[in-house]
């Protein structure tokens, strides 16, 4: 009778080898991965630094007293560094290293490759940069912002289409939200000191209860 080779016919082929057991960690292999992890007691403390505040709070001077520990880098979107005010508070001002040259020169391109630039420079000879500051993060985010809105009008020129050039869309928002959020936590991520000035806002909830928060647009 053929019925027995009709029906493993439909079967499928029988299996020709033993499925292989699962194979175990090497415990040498373990212990290699313990070896070369970083122990916490070698590793470096780095502080991140929100100061928030209204306008002659001192953040900015509080903040530039990270140069007291060795050279730092200020994003100095306020324009507010003041080296005789700071010199008077005892801070070394010869270790304050200011950015951008220009205004214009402050977009999320320039802040992404100035975040590149600082890893490799730590990297090639570490504790050469002590600490980054932001000052503010409010007027950065505001000029990013104000880039993604000025792109989006010489792209309604171009295309011949009219547009008001104060409209800014609820995407923009979303945009600009995206580029601090990345620049944040890639700046956090150095191995320095990273602080960060914001302007207050207060604002007050359905209860009427007042909330005070970063002004970050």
């Amino acid at each position: 009778s053929t019925e027995p080779d009709s029906v493993a016919s439909e079967a499928g082929p029988a299996p020709t080898t033993a499925p292989k057991p699962r194979s175990r960690p090497n415990p040498k292999s373990s212990r290699s991965i313990i070896d070369t992890a970083q122990p916490l007691s070698e590793m470096n403390d780095f502080a991140n630094i929100l100061y928030c505040g209204d306008p002659g709070t001192a953040k900015t001077t509080d903040l530039a007293a990270m140069a007291n520990l060795g050279p730092i880098i200020v994003i100095n979107a306020e324009g507010g560094l003041r080296k005789g005010a700071l010199r008077k508070r005892g801070i070394n001002v010869e270790n304050v290293r200011v950015l951008p040259e220009k205004p214009e020169d402050l977009t999320y391109e320039y802040l992404d490759r100035l975040h590149l630039k600082i890893k490799l420079a730590l990297e090639d000879e570490p504790g050469s940069i002590v600490g980054v500051v932001w000052d503010s993060v409010t007027e950065i985010t505001a000029k990013l912002l104000d880039n993604i809105v000025d792109e989006a009008n010489i792209k309604a020129i171009q295309e011949n289409k009219d547009r008001d050039p104060f409209f800014t869309d609820i995407a923009d928002y979303g945009t600009m939200g995206k580029q601090v959020r990345k620049l944040v936590r890639r700046y956090r991520d150095l191995d320095c000191h990273f602080g960060v000035s914001a302007l207050l806002k207060r604002d007050k909830d359905d209860d009427g209860k007042v909330i005070y928060q970063p002004d970050i647009i």
